[in-house]
């Protein structure tokens, strides 16, 4: 089957492009005078996010399908529970104790935003689900707006916080980083398109639905990004720029779907979707809480060097996957 090894070929690429992607924030850091979590919450978090955002705009093509738009909402949501079963390997991969006990609790104010859209969007995908919801605005569901709204504001506080903490001098020219950095952007974007397309290749030649083909196994492509710069990161020592690289990345993932519905033009996106996107969402939306409460607790119990959190996370998310996949 030509698909496997077209597949193995482009994560390959992707993981590549990432872990360089993480030396050059490093290098960013450094010469910007910037702490790594502020790099991993803002840049790492967009550069690792542009596979899920490729991937998702590309399942939808000129001829729309209800079967594109969940192939798209899957990988969207889907890398977030993902990335948070991350957090569970990196806990097991770091062996130190409980890996969020040695994270920022700067963090939690990522998650918290991060459940505030994904509560938005579990809402408005019930209500558009039981009944013809109007408030759109040139085919977009008035959601769309108010989750984009959200971002920047968050983004906004998080910025200002983030920022705070760094001082105001020993800047140095960056040109050369900034240039790495964009083509790494371009880069992994266009290897996002190409492993979006494999993925719908995927999707038709199985029998299996495809919220979870999205969910899963492009989802899983889509976030090697996060893996790559976050096992990265822990080898150079910065378990900040590891959890705030996974943690901004699920925060800007969520706004992919607002993105979706501009290039959906055939009304809200949220009327298109199966109702087993609503359990994506809010499986997502539980694994979120835990991460947040594993970052405010500062307990160091263990498991088999995993902490209660993250063993939580890694259950709930199988679990869930296994329901997903059942019911889909």
């Amino acid at each position: 089957m030509i698909l496997l090894p077209e597949f193995i070929i482009c994560s390959i690429l992707i993981i590549t492009a990432s872990h360089f992607v993480c030396k050059c924030g490093k290098d960013l850091a450094i010469k910007m005078n910037w702490h790594e979590a502020f790099i991993g919450v803002l840049f790492l978090a967009f550069a690792t996010s542009l596979p899920e955002l490729s991937a998702s705009l590309s399942s939808i093509p000129k001829v729309l399908a209800v079967n594109s738009v969940n192939l798209g909402f899957g990988n969207a949501i889907g890398s977030l529970i993902i990335n948070m079963m991350l957090i569970g390997f990196l806990d097991f991969f770091q062996g130190k104790g409980r890996i969020l006990l040695h994270a920022d609790k700067t963090n939690i104010s990522t998650g918290a935003f991060t459940m505030v859209l994904l509560a938005t969007l579990a809402i408005f995908s019930f209500l558009r689900l039981i009944g013809p919801l109007g408030f759109y605005f040139f085919g977009v569901g008035i959601e769309s707006f108010l989750i984009l709204g959200l971002y920047f504001l968050g983004m906004k506080r998080i910025f200002r916080r983030r920022h705070a903490k760094e001082t105001k001098s020993n800047y140095k020219f960056a040109g050369t980083e900034w240039i790495k950095f964009v083509m790494l952007l371009i880069i992994i974007f266009a290897l996002g398109v190409w492993l979006a397309n494999i993925g719908k290749r995927i999707s038709e030649t199985t029998s299996i639905n495809q919220s979870f083909i999205g969910a899963f196994i492009l989802a899983f492509s889509t976030s090697l990004p996060e893996l790559a710069v976050s096992i990265s990161a822990l080898k150079i020592g910065s378990i900040d720029m590891a959890i705030a690289n996974i943690l901004g990345s699920n925060f800007f993932d969520v706004c992919i779907i607002p993105l979706m519905d501009i290039v959906y033009r055939s009304g809200p996106i949220l009327r298109a979707i199966a109702p087993v996107n609503i359990f994506i969402t809010v499986l997502a939306l539980a694994m979120t809480a835990i991460v947040i409460a594993g970052l405010s607790v500062r307990s160091k119990d263990t498991r088999m060097k995993l902490g209660w959190d993250t063993t939580l996370i890694l259950t709930l998310g199988t679990i869930g996957y296994y329901v997903i996949y059942r019911v889909g």
